[in-house]
């Protein structure tokens, strides 16, 4: 764990798997899960996420994390309607647990802004932005980011405008973000927040919400 707070991520991957071989218990595989999200290799997350569904000690919250790790996964790796039917799993698994936030969240992004306009839906964006409000409020500006393209998507700019304005405003004073990343997306979050007091809504290029999970605390 201190090797994975020093963000060693490749380290912590080593050491975590050292100790899931020793039968250490699903926190440990959570975190083993996260490194792989932490070093960018969708690949490998989805082969480790596909081996700890098989775990016998996993509680329902439990799974809900690792379908939730295995949709990002899929939808950086381009796999959208994968990437929607991991996000139900984890919505339907564990109706009740508090990784519901992520993955509403991230399938309604997919559902808003996905680079492949097959899989857009603005009545669905619309419905999992809902619930992200209800539950977290403007709480997290990566939620706000997400939930204002959601609104976006169903038309709903003004409100839209409103929620950006917070996702600007948490960036600027999270202080877990270096000052290179902070530049990084602000440029990223005021570009989303012109289009949407231009009228339009944001549809990604490439896959490139992320990471997941820092600065999102409901999953660990």
């Amino acid at each position: 764990v201190r090797v994975y707070d020093k963000r060693d991520y490749e380290a912590a991957a080593e050491q975590l798997a050292a100790s899931l071989k020793m039968g250490a218990g699903p926190y440990t595989c959570l975190l083993y899960l996260k490194c792989w999200i932490q070093q960018e290799d969708y690949e490998r997350l989805t082969e480790e996420c596909d081996i700890a569904l098989t775990r016998d000690d996993f509680d329902d919250w439990d799974k809900a994390v690792v379908y939730t790790f295995r949709g990002y996964a899929n939808y950086r790796l381009e796999k959208y309607a994968d990437a929607i039917a991991d996000y139900t799993k984890a919505i339907n698994v564990a109706p009740q647990a508090t990784v519901q936030p992520l993955a509403y969240g991230y399938r309604g992004w997919i559902y808003a802004t996905c680079p492949d306009a097959q899989y857009i839906d603005p009545r669905l964006a619309d419905r999992d932005a809902d619930f992200v409000i209800s539950v977290v409020g403007p709480a997290n500006w990566i939620f706000c980011d997400q939930v204002a393209a959601m609104c976006a998507r169903a038309e709903n700019y003004e409100f839209a405008q409103d929620v950006q304005a917070y996702a600007i405003e948490g960036v600027e004073e999270d202080d877990d973000l270096s000052e290179q990343q902070r530049k990084e997306l602000l440029i990223r979050l005021r570009h989303r927040m012109q289009l949407y007091q231009s009228g339009q809504p944001y549809q990604e290029e490439t896959p490139q919400q992320g990471p997941l999970l820092e600065g999102q605390h409901y999953a660990y």
